[in-house]
């Protein structure tokens, strides 16, 4: 609740890996964590470490640490990830982190002055923004015309915990 007023949770869909498509001018997959024979969890995971570690060997603890799995199971997921995403497997096991950090800080900046300027009551978490739901459709299109502003690429928003019945009623 904000205000007394319910609330819903707008998303960047797959921001990292989608940014460094986009910003190198290629169109993202639709989702970035989707990989045929592994957890979609599993993969995003797998994902953001490897654009936060500095090697591949780095990556491998790393993922065999924070999803509890075998040295060979984090090295399959890694190697498959990195085949799938060829486009910009060069930013991975690169530190590429920096980057992507400021990226998503400008994002997040361009989004929250434009609230600011409106007077809408916003919480930023990571790459997602919590809102009264009477403004969700407003900020939505904040969030889309913030990358597109930064990226040139439109952006997938998901809408968190909400079914599809609410969402129609806010678009």
């Amino acid at each position: 609740m904000i205000d007394d007023e319910p609330t819903l949770e707008l998303d960047y869909k797959s921001l990292h890996p989608r940014l460094l498509y986009n910003m190198d001018g290629l169109e993202a997959p639709e989702d970035c964590y989707a990989l045929n024979g592994f957890d979609r969890d599993l993969v995003k995971s797998a994902s953001l470490i490897a654009f936060n570690s500095d090697s591949f060997e780095q990556a491998v603890r790393a993922l065999i640490k924070d999803a509890q799995i075998t040295s060979e199971e984090a090295k399959a997921v890694l190697n498959a990830y990195q085949e799938a995403n060829q486009p910009i497997a060069n930013y991975l096991f690169k530190g590429s982190w920096k980057r992507l950090q400021n990226l998503d800080s400008h994002l997040v900046d361009l989004v929250l002055g434009a609230a600011t300027l409106k007077g809408v009551p916003v919480l930023p978490v990571h790459d997602s923004f919590i809102v009264n739901t009477r403004y969700s459709s407003w900020l939505r299109t904040q969030i889309q015309k913030a990358y597109k502003e930064l990226t040139s690429f439109d952006a997938p928003v998901d809408w968190e915990d909400m079914d599809e019945l609410e969402i129609e009623l806010f678009t």
